[in-house]
């Protein structure tokens, strides 16, 4: 019986029934149950208590509210991107004519051109299709071809019992330890990255991301329609700033009461930055897959970077020495993620937001700069430790 529950348990899986479902003269037992992994307080659970059999009919009731979610698309449009692709993409980038941007003055015009160029042949090379599930994926990912396989063989299988037996020990020992295997990898790749690590472990525990209902409701307004949903989250997350500053208590100190006394401070001079700079911080950015709004996979536009840095270079000293951040670059896609309580509450959500990749880049060029010229000034007071990188 503790065998039995330690396995129930070891899969999360927990008893709702706690009282005995049979009931005779000499003894009572818990033999009938019901198990579950879905535990909140909108779950009733009992026995009916009736004379028609020595076993009490057991029952569970959910009475939590169940949420209709927008439909997905089991075979979703995306982008082909394959090593073909990729090597097409590069070489139409070798026979472009990039001097309309160098000779644009204008950095925001400038960019303007250089993402028109680039986004036609990105397009061009990459096209947007539908991608189809040719092969039934394994739900176990440590059930190999060679076990399919077997486990083939021992259900044809039509021998004797003892060689069976014998033939069916084998192989739950090879499956239990390719599982073993398996997992052992799959932390050990991540070892030391706990985003990875939490996110696997989710995963295992059967905590998905949801997707967004299909009904919501924001301040008691019912909204249904895709479009409205949508609105309505551009609209909270672009007030919601404003709505918290409203509640912090007004001050009455300046920034230069925080500044160190008696000291004089030399101008920020944003210097240009090269080429050799720009490809040594892409090379330490991560190979994303979620792009921005500008919709090109980072991990494309990071491997094909020496072609395309030289025009980066450029559009950004356009970009200091004017001190103008190309307005493409402010345009990031905003993902909401569900936190917590009830999904269909609009307010429940939070905001991720993703930028495009060349925006990344600009932007620690001028981090670079700035947080060198805070530590040259001894600006940063030893107070504040946080928000310094």
């Amino acid at each position: 019986m503790y065998d039995f529950l330690n396995t129930m348990y070891s899969h999360y899986m927990f008893p709702l029934i706690t009282k005995p479902s049979r009931i005779i003269p000499n003894t009572a037992t818990l033999i009938d149950n019901i198990f579950t992994n879905c535990l909140h307080n909108d779950l009733q659970s009992g026995l009916i208590y009736s004379d028609i059999s020595d076993h009490f009919p057991v029952w569970c009731v959910n009475n939590k509210q169940i949420i209709e979610y927008a439909s997905v698309n089991t075979t979703p449009n995306g982008r082909l991107i394959n090593n073909n692709q990729l090597l097409q993409f590069k070489y139409k980038l070798l026979n472009v004519d990039w001097t309309p941007v160098r000779n644009t003055v204008d950095a925001n015009k400038s960019y303007d051109l250089f993402i028109h160029i680039l986004s036609n042949l990105y397009n061009e090379c990459f096209p947007i299709v539908q991608r189809r599930n040719s092969k039934l994926k394994c739900k176990s990912p440590w059930i190999t071809t060679g076990i399919l396989k077997s486990i083939h063989v021992k259900q044809k299988k039509s021998v004797s019992k003892r060689k069976y037996v014998k033939y069916k020990n084998s192989l739950t020992a090879t499956i239990r330890s390719s599982k073993k295997k398996y997992f052992y990898n799959m932390f050990h790749k991540i070892k030391g990255d706990m985003k990875k690590t939490w996110s696997n472990i989710n995963g295992l525990l059967g905590k998905r991301r949801q997707n967004i209902p299909a009904k919501m409701y924001h301040e008691n307004i019912h909204l249904s329609s895709p479009h409205i949903i949508s609105n309505s989250f551009n609209h909270y997350f672009v007030n919601i700033a404003e709505n918290i500053s409203q509640d912090i208590p007004t001050s009455f100190h300046i920034f230069h009461d925080f500044m160190p006394v008696d000291k004089s401070f030399s101008s920020l001079f944003l210097t240009p930055t090269s080429v050799y700079e720009l490809l040594k911080i892409v090379s330490s950015m991560k190979s994303s897959k979620a792009s921005g709004s500008d919709d090109m996979a980072p991990k494309v536009l990071k491997d094909s970077i020496h072609l395309l840095v030289d025009q980066l270079c450029i559009i950004s000293n356009k970009s200091l020495s004017q001190g103008i951040i190309p307005d493409r670059l402010k345009v990031s896609k905003i993902i909401p993620v569900y936190k917590k309580k009830n999904p269909q509450n609009l307010e429940n959500y939070r905001p991720i937001s993703l930028l495009p990749f060349f925006s990344k880049i600009l932007e620690r060029v001028v981090h670079k700069r700035l947080y060198s010229h805070l530590q040259i000034n001894d600006i940063l007071i030893p107070e504040q430790f946080s928000f310094q990188y």
